[in-house]
């Protein structure tokens, strides 16, 4: 047995000896020493928990239902933390550092939930952030800075990963890809990490240096800790993982690859079925229509080339004309959004709509270009679904 020897101080024999039966030291004067552990499992309650490491600590996560816990809660983030207890013995998560908040996201994303609930509160008088456990804010990931004001009642984790106070973003709503590696077999946690580390489908591990081989700083001791299952090693300076060719998959061969200037999607037109264009909450419909029939939502479309992938799908159909998207109005502030939560960052309108209580849906034409005229919904055939292509990752 191998031992950790201590350091020698006044009366150290006696402090040594009162240990014995529980740490199993032995006196070897003018030291004390004690056993050597194993690199150390970590356990959870049951398994609906999911170890989580972070840079000093491991933790035991579990996304709970809000229950009755209501937007209008005027302690909201109070009140999810004592629900935290009671349902799990736990407290609301404060999140530190990089690789929880990935953790963290995939399991979100595994749910298929809008978004999750955190614990940073408000501080209205001091105009900062903080966590509702007391430790440091030594780390966030919002989307966009929020403006710490009387408003501020929550934050929520979106699918992205991104953090938002925004009320409006809390339909934000993604999946995460599987992620499979030729030669490779890993399970469980092993997984839902590869998944987590090559989420946005480059080469290299997400926020490894892309290009030439992939490296990250670490220290030697976490490196070896992905070695088994992401095939890391210390190069001396650096942590180092393999570079990977990457091949998209979809469920099958109805589907067609689509990808913009971030990601690769797994699109499909499916027939309107009983969706009409009278229906009040017609781009709500489609898209469950679309989680229903293909496990994906209404599509959200991001540059023009995405929009030229849907087209040329579009194009291929029986009756090319009228493929509702996901687009919808909010008539209080007179803008677009789409259903899913993302930003708009691009648009394809043939003629600029008014939003007004009229808005009710937006189409791309066989053009490719999109219409919000009424006077054009009769072509109304096809709904856009997508879900994020999963990825095969080869060895270069």
């Amino acid at each position: 047995m191998t031992y950790c020897i201590g350091f020698q101080i006044s009366g150290a024999q006696l402090a040594c000896e009162q240990y014995d039966q529980v740490l199993q030291p032995y006196w070897s004067s003018p030291v004390c020493a004690i056993p050597i552990m194993k690199t150390p499992e970590y356990k959870c309650p049951d398994d609906t928990y999911t170890v989580v490491p972070t840079t000093f600590y491991f933790y035991c996560y579990k996304l709970i239902s809000k229950g009755s816990i209501t937007l209008d809660d005027e302690n909201i983030v109070d009140t999810a933390n004592e629900y935290c207890i009671e349902e799990t013995g736990g407290l609301i998560a404060s999140i530190h550092d990089e690789a929880e908040n990935g953790y963290v996201n995939a399991l979100l994303n595994i749910t298929g939930s809008n978004g999750v609930m955190i614990g940073m509160k408000a501080d209205v008088e001091g105009g900062t952030l903080y966590w509702s456990d007391g430790t440091a804010t030594d780390y966030d990931n919002f989307g966009t800075q929020p403006t710490v004001t009387a408003n501020y009642t929550m934050t929520i984790m979106t699918s992205s990963g991104d953090w938002t106070a925004d009320p409006a973003k809390l339909l934000d709503f993604n999946y995460i890809a599987s992620v499979s590696v030729v030669n490779r077999t890993v399970d469980g946690i092993q997984q839902l990490i590869q998944n987590v580390v090559y989420n946005l489908q480059r080469p290299c591990p997400d926020y490894w240096n892309q290009v030439g081989p992939c490296t990250l700083k670490m220290t030697e001791e976490a490196c070896n800790q992905y070695s088994g299952f992401l095939e890391t090693y210390w190069n001396g300076s650096f942590c180092q993982a393999p570079m990977m060719k990457q091949t998209f998959e979809c469920p099958d061969n109805t589907y067609t690859v689509v990808s913009n200037n971030q990601w690769t999607y797994c699109y499909k037109l499916i027939s309107k079925g009983t969706i009409n264009i009278d229906d009040e909450n017609i781009v709500d419909m489609a898209n469950e229509y679309c989680i229903e029939q293909t496990g994906g939502q209404i599509a959200s479309i991001y540059d023009k080339k995405e929009n030229a992938g849907v087209n040329a799908i579009q194009l291929n159909s029986t009756e090319p004309n009228g493929v509702l998207i996901g687009l919808k109005a909010d008539l209080e502030s007179e803008k677009l959004f789409w259903s899913d939560g993302t930003i708009i960052t691009y648009a394809n309108f043939n003629i600029k709509p008014n939003v007004s209580a009229s808005y009710s849906m937006t189409m791309i034409m066989s053009s490719g270009k999109w219409t919000a005229d009424p006077a054009e919904f009769s072509d109304f055939n096809y709904i856009a679904c997508k879900l994020k292509a999963d990825v095969v990752l080869t060895k270069v």
